[in-house]
């Protein structure tokens, strides 16, 4: 492809503006041009387009969470004891995380990306997710059995005796 060629498209892109500085600051590097002193800064500071602003979903908080740290996927991947490609997969929202992973990434986080629970249910499910217990070791726990909160789990107002029993079990957690 020959230079012409690669500034064309370039300029074509979608993402023409983050393409076009990109390409602005290579030639700039190539001819060292004196008036960017600050040209290594600026380029670690250009923002990739798929750079998430306001990141919705588990996926983006983690990517967005890398770039702001500069961090390399390798490093973050040791960080959550995960592999290089699991965590690519997650950030292209192409898989999500085990469970057993979600400990590692709210630590990684340093918050939790969910919404806060309204539901009986929905604090269940996201105080599993923070202890990275499977539904069967999450019952154990609350030493209840797996079916009966399987159950309660699916009603709006589970009964009395699940709600003490979660109530307890968080209490000591």
């Amino acid at each position: 492809m020959t230079l012409g060629a690669l500034s064309k498209q370039i300029w074509k892109s979608e993402h023409s503006e983050y393409y076009k500085r990109k390409f602005e600051l290579f030639w700039a590097c190539l001819i060292q041009d004196p008036s960017l002193k600050t040209l290594s800064e600026e380029i670690q500071n250009l923002k990739s387009p798929n750079y998430p602003k306001e990141p919705q979903t588990l996926s983006e908080h983690i990517l967005k969470k890398r770039l702001d740290l500069k961090l390399s996927q390798k490093i973050v991947a040791s960080k959550l004891k995960v592999s290089q490609t699991i965590l690519g997969v997650w950030e292209n929202n192409r898989g999500k995380p085990d469970f057993k992973t979600y400990p590692a990434i709210m630590g990684f986080l340093g918050y939790c990306p969910y919404e806060k629970p309204k539901t009986w249910t929905e604090r269940l499910i996201l105080a599993r997710k923070h202890l990275g217990l499977s539904h069967y070791e999450m019952a154990h726990r609350m030493e209840v059995n797996p079916a009966g909160l399987s159950k309660a789990m699916k009603t709006k107002t589970p009964s009395a005796y699940y709600r003490k029993k979660f109530e307890k079990y968080m209490r000591c957690v």
